[in-house]
């Protein structure tokens, strides 16, 4: 397989994994400007959702190999300097974005752990074993410390790679653009997204409105992909 093919696999199957993973859990759904509604969701089948955050977070760095194979095929233009510079961030953005996957996990872990234990000493107090709901109870302070603290860490974490990741799809989008190496309409909506994404990284990560160049850059990079293995998806664009 040469390299255009594997750069083109490696896009596709990044972009539709970390999308499916990381929709596939009550996160996606959930109110993230509040912290009590994203407790909920976290622990809500808290091992799926551990797990589909990894998932997900393992398909971003697929996705930024990917991009490596983007970046080497640009070598000796003007455009791969910035390519160049773009991995260094994506990188950082990627591998940031699996620590905060992580916290994410334990967040949850640790507020079902404290809804599991309050559930308990309330048990305990109707069955009049006081020493044991009082147990109870502080069990569920500590996991309540614990899942606060890491979910605060996560968020700035988050805030972190976003920043990163998007500083990266800019500049990709800029070495796309001066290298001529892309459809000038898909190179500028690139460029476009990673600004509009680190606007918003540093106005207010946790807007819904981040959904916008996370699946923008995706989409873009799916038909990257799907055209490097030869399916006819950019031909209208030509």
């Amino acid at each position: 397989m040469n390299l255009t093919k594997t750069t083109g696999w490696l896009l596709v199957i990044g972009i539709i994994g970390s999308m499916a993973f990381g929709l596939s859990n009550a996160t996606a759904s959930a109110d993230w400007s509040s912290n009590a509604a994203l407790l909920t969701a976290l622990s809500t089948d808290v091992d799926w959702t551990k797990l589909s955050f990894i998932l997900s977070a393992i398909g971003q760095i697929v996705i930024v190999i990917g991009i490596v194979g983007m970046r080497d095929a640009m070598s000796g233009g003007v455009g791969h300097k910035y390519a160049s510079m773009a991995i260094w961030f994506l990188a950082i953005g990627a591998t940031t974005n699996l620590i905060w996957s992580a916290m994410m996990g334990l967040t949850g872990d640790q507020w079902s752990t404290k809804t599991t234990a309050e559930a308990m000493a309330v048990a305990a107090a109707g069955a009049g074993n006081a020493e044991a709901a009082q147990a109870a109870a502080a069990g569920a302070a500590i996991s309540a410390g614990i899942a606060v603290s890491a979910l605060a860490t996560a968020l700035a974490i988050g805030a972190a790679s976003n920043l990163s990741t998007f500083v990266g799809v800019a500049l990709l989008g800029i070495g796309l653009t001066m290298q001529k190496s892309l459809h000038m309409i898909l190179a500028a909506l690139i460029t476009i997204l990673g600004i509009v994404g680190i606007a918003l990284s540093i106005i207010d990560s946790r807007s819904t409105l981040m959904f916008i160049p996370w699946v923008g850059t995706f989409v873009i990079l799916l038909i990257i992909g799907l055209g490097t293995l030869g399916v006819p998806v950019l031909k209208k664009l030509a």
